[in-house]
């Protein structure tokens, strides 16, 4: 059963009243999204007010009420919902029932009406594409650029509660400051993509579930609240998730719907933020703001074909968030523990693969059958794990059927970092104009590792059992299937260890 709300009454513009309902809302309403006035001489309508009938009637607060109210009415509707007074701040407990709410009332409106209070446009281009090198502004006139990047520079894109208000409604119609229609989501859905880095497809009306919570929370890096608390609060909705409003508890509150996140969501790709950072530095496992997600774009769960990605566990406790560290016998393990040593051991640092991978614009590895999958570095010290970094992993693309070999234990990493404002790891500078070091190519040891066991395999082969050709070309082709790179060196290597044992006598150049 849905929670009640208040609707307004628009059936007599002279005598707006309000309505309550409760459990099932089963009659059709509009909805408002807006920017709240925070100015003192054009304040908003709120619940008290409205009741007692103190406001300006020439004010902006009411005017925008009133303008909602005959948009409904005119459009053959009866209700409509507008958060300034319609909910009663005063208490605590509707206010949080609300709050909790709100995603399911502006999915369940028949209409969300934008009103865009900055943008003076009057009418908007229609594009099929805008490019981030902006080739999209060639050959239009720059009259018409302005205008997009007016309404593009809207102070409505950058408030964290009209994200909700954009990706829940099915049907959206934006107003400029007065009140002139300038289309609807779907006619606008290039320029509110651009705007706001959302998927076209999420917009058009595709689950946003879908999308990774990575990438849901790059929707947010960017925009504001005027309480720090309503960062998290207003993306209850977002990821469907509920949980009690503790205003005051600050930054905590956005600490808490990432632990619920983990909690409700199987999905690791929470755990993938501040991926372009540079450097190390210890810190909790979680962001304490959704703008540490800001280029995470394009960080998706996991391989829709299900190909390569092998799972980490994880699991959310008292001493901090579980996760299983594998220390697999592939190359890649082979290749993290050679960065270690080529950059110095004393970061104590560790690999932990994460379920989800980098699929943004095209890339050299996705053209050679790779994927960019993220990879969290952590580091022990003062008697606990803490956040290092997290850095993109190249991995082959492979078969759905992998075989795994290694050995697995739990780590508990801190979530917040408490106590680690003064710990920092020192610097490392990774870019290809940075000062040449003396340190051997990782990817060029694995190749030379590789062709020598293979040859000296080849050689003792030969000169032990050569009725085994064909056996032995099998198993290996199939244990590189399997197992990957690591798994070819270790048959490899077993290989040269078995054709070195055989008797003499089964030479070919025996006589």
């Amino acid at each position: 059963m849905e929670p009640g709300m208040r609707l307004l009454d628009v059936d007599n513009l002279d005598s707006i009243r309000l309505v309550e309902f409760s459990g099932d809302i089963n009659v059709e309403y509009t909805i408002l999204s807006h920017c709240w006035s925070h100015d003192e001489t054009t304040p908003e309508v709120d619940y008290r007010s409205f009741c007692m009938l103190d406001y300006d009637v020439e004010g902006a607060g009411w005017r925008k009420i009133l303008k909602c109210c005959e948009l409904t009415k005119a459009a053959g509707h009866r209700y409509t919902w507008i958060d300034t007074c319609c909910i009663d701040k005063s208490s605590s407990a509707e206010l949080s029932e609300s709050i909790n709410s709100m995603f399911t009332w502006y999915k369940n409106a028949v209409v969300c009406y934008v009103f865009m209070n900055n943008c003076h446009v009057m009418q908007l281009p229609p594009l099929y594409s805008i490019d981030r090198e902006e080739r999209w502004q060639e050959g239009l006139d720059r009259a018409i650029v302005q205008d997009v990047e007016t309404f593009t520079d809207d102070r409505w894109f950058t408030r964290g509660w009209t994200l909700q208000e954009l990706v829940a409604p099915s049907s959206l119609v934006v107003y400029n400051s007065d009140y002139a229609c300038l289309g609807t989501k779907k006619d606008l859905v290039v320029l509110l993509s651009h705007a706001t880095g959302i998927e076209e497809r999420y917009l058009a009306g595709e689950d946003i579930a879908k999308a990774s919570v990575a990438q849901r929370m790059s929707w947010a890096s960017r925009r504001t609240t005027h309480r720090i608390e309503d960062v998290a609060y207003s993306m209850l909705g977002i990821f469907d998730v509920n949980m009690p409003l503790l205003y005051g508890e600050g930054s905590k509150a956005f600490l808490r719907l990432q632990e619920e996140i983990l909690r409700r969501i199987d999905d690791q790709s929470v755990l993938a933020w501040g991926l372009k950072e540079d450097g190390r530095h210890l810190s909790g496992v979680l962001a304490d703001h959704p703008r540490a997600f800001k280029d995470c774009h394009f960080i998706v769960k996991h391989d829709p074909s299900g190909a390569v990605l092998l799972r980490t566990p994880y699991n959310l406790t008292p001493k901090g968030l579980a996760l299983y560290q594998r220390s697999v016998f592939r190359m890649e393990f082979l290749k993290s523990a050679a960065v270690s040593m080529t950059e110095g051991s004393a970061y104590d640092e560790h690999a932990i693969d994460l379920d989800c991978y980098e699929a943004g614009p095209a890339k050299s590895y996705q053209r050679h059958n790779m994927q960019s999958r993220i990879r969290l570095m952590i580091c022990h010290t003062q008697g606990s794990w803490y956040r290092s970094r997290v850095v993109r992993h190249s991995v082959r693309k492979r078969s759905k059927m992998q075989i795994r070999v290694g050995i697995e234990r739990i780590v508990y990493v801190s979530t917040t970092g408490n106590g680690l404002d003064h710990c920092r790891l020192r610097e490392v500078v990774h870019n290809d104009t940075a000062a040449p070091r003396a340190v051997l190519d990782v990817s060029a040891v694995a190749f030379l590792a590789i062709l020598v066991t293979g040859l000296l395999y080849l050689i003792l082969i030969a000169r032990s059992w050569p009725e085994s050709y064909v056996l032995t070309t099998a198993l290996v082709i199939l244990t590189n299937r399997l197992l990957g790179d690591g798994g070819l060196f270790i048959t490899l290597l077993l290989g040269v260890i078995l054709a070195a044992a055989a008797p003499s006598e089964h030479s070919l150049w025996s006589t």
